[in-house]
């Protein structure tokens, strides 16, 4: 069956408008703008592992200590105890981390010794261009993370010395009251840091 010219001239004339009109709407479309954010970096403690021993002079005792958080900027291990006799106890501290982490090792007789060891610096970034805020906080979570630290952690309590109570300070093999006790507490924890995205700049 033919169909009448008028007929097939007004559908082409409706499919050419309809094309025309979305040619238009395309053309009139302007994409995302990519907005630019402002950025900090804020540091936070984190974990906060504690371990307690007691020892006799020339002993050591090693705990293993793991983190498992990334973006760890630095590690603080602190020991800590309390001379109850004579003159004052000597202790060392010492910590190997993961591959990459430089050894430390010190010691005191002050009651406490602490520990600070860098891990990853902090970003630098101070602005992140994207079309929001939670696509920049994404994006720059994925491309400044670091693993560093990341691992076990071995740090070594040893005791060096537990003098008594000496008649006489020239007296080194002469207590008249023995050091008694020779408790401590061992504290691990880190600090993390994260990106803070402001308002886009105008």
């Amino acid at each position: 069956m033919s169909r009448s010219p008028w007929v097939v001239a007004a559908v082409a004339g409706v499919l050419v408008l309809g094309l025309v009109g979305v040619l238009v709407y395309e053309a009139g479309r302007t994409p995302d703008p990519s907005l630019t954010f402002p950025v900090t970096w804020s540091t936070s403690p984190a974990g906060g592992q504690e371990r307690q021993g007691d020892l006799e002079e020339e002993e050591n005792e090693t705990f293993t200590f793991q983190l498992g958080s990334p973006n760890v900027t630095s590690v603080q291990v602190a020991l800590t105890w309390t001379d109850d006799s004579g003159d004052p106890d000597r202790f060392n501290l010492s910590v190997v981390g993961p591959d990459g982490i430089e050894p430390v090792r010190r010691n005191g007789s002050n009651g406490s010794v602490v520990l600070r060891i860098p891990v990853a610096p902090v970003p630098t970034v101070e602005q992140a261009q994207g079309p929001s805020r939670d696509r920049v906080e994404a994006s720059l979570a994925r491309s400044h993370a670091s693993s560093a630290g990341v691992g076990g952690w071995q740090v070594t309590v040893g005791l060096e010395d537990a003098p008594g109570q000496r008649p006489v300070p020239q007296a080194q093999d002469l207590e008249t009251q023995p050091d008694g006790s020779n408790s401590f507490v061992l504290t691990f924890s880190y600090t993390v840091y994260r990106a803070q995205v402001a308002d886009p700049t105008v």
